[in-house]
């Protein structure tokens, strides 16, 4: 196992930037992981599942969101610019020979996740971890925001996050029922009951507005950043069993070897 850095340009001007972790042998499906909120693509949960489904046969794209880490872009513009990327890096992994059957978000990145998959082709599974059943609960459970100024504070864990103008706001465009209720893309849901953060009912939200084929696996235990490395890798292990159905003749074409896939997405043009 090994892997490659990979940029691509975002729904701003900013590039964004990440991490493919390669399979050692030829990859079985691609997916890309959308991170959770505030955390980056070098999150334990990030890191972790990632690869260890590339033990698995799964090359996974991580990366930055738009401001964080190494990526470019305005810092926390909200779920909206977030869908937005994600679909950019679908698109970019796409490009670049990698076709992309699977995407997995943690937290707000599983609301991401679900409304890309509704709106891109070939994405044959979604999997969501520990996500809220709308964004807007990151706004209860701590928000300072003044529609004067010229953004706001969210509070998560004890941690105050200065969000962009808008953020806020833009929470309450994302419940997940609505996507769910039309989607066809099968979806697996896991999630811990000791989730202190976004509790196990939005889980039961969840599942109860996807329609089949839907799973819901309990990750006992587990926290909701997913620090603990058993939790990270039972979880990638349940992932990679249950989307098997789902991907299987999702690659064309022999993927061959993986030095052969350019460092990044701008390679294309050269």
């Amino acid at each position: 196992m090994s892997h490659i850095p990979f940029t691509f340009r975002g729904s701003e001007e900013g590039e964004l930037v990440g991490r493919i972790e390669l399979p050692a042998v030829p990859p079985r499906a691609w997916a890309v992981f959308a991170h959770c909120f505030a955390c980056g693509g070098e999150s334990l949960a990030a890191v972790w599942i990632s690869r260890a489904l590339a033990d698995h046969g799964i090359g996974v794209l991580r990366y930055d969101f738009a401001g964080i880490g190494r990526s470019g872009g305005t810092v926390f513009a909200g779920v909206t610019a977030d869908v937005r990327d994600l679909a950019a890096a679908v698109a970019a992994m796409n490009d670049a020979g990698m076709p992309v059957s699977l995407l997995i978000g943690h937290s707000l990145g599983g609301i991401a996740a679900v409304e890309t998959a509704v709106a891109s082709e070939g994405i044959r599974a979604v999997v969501t971890i520990g996500t809220p059943s709308s964004a807007d609960h990151l706004a209860g459970i701590g928000t300072r925001h003044d529609r004067f100024e010229a953004g706001g504070v969210v509070t998560v864990g004890g941690r105050s996050i200065e969000v962009a103008p808008g953020f806020v706001d833009d929470l309450a465009l994302h419940p997940l029922a609505p996507s769910l209720s039309t989607s066809r893309v099968p979806i697996l849901i896991l999630h811990a009951p000791t989730d202190e953060v976004v509790g196990i009912e939005h889980a039961s939200r969840i599942y109860a507005a996807a329609r089949h084929p839907k799973s819901f696996v309990c990750l006992s235990g587990a926290d909701h950043l997913l620090t603990r490395r058993e939790d990270a890798s039972y979880a990638a292990s349940v992932i990679s069993a249950w989307v098997a159905p789902y991907v299987a003749g999702s690659l064309d074409a022999d993927p061959g070897k993986t030095d052969q896939y350019p460092r990044s997405a701008d390679a294309l043009t050269d």
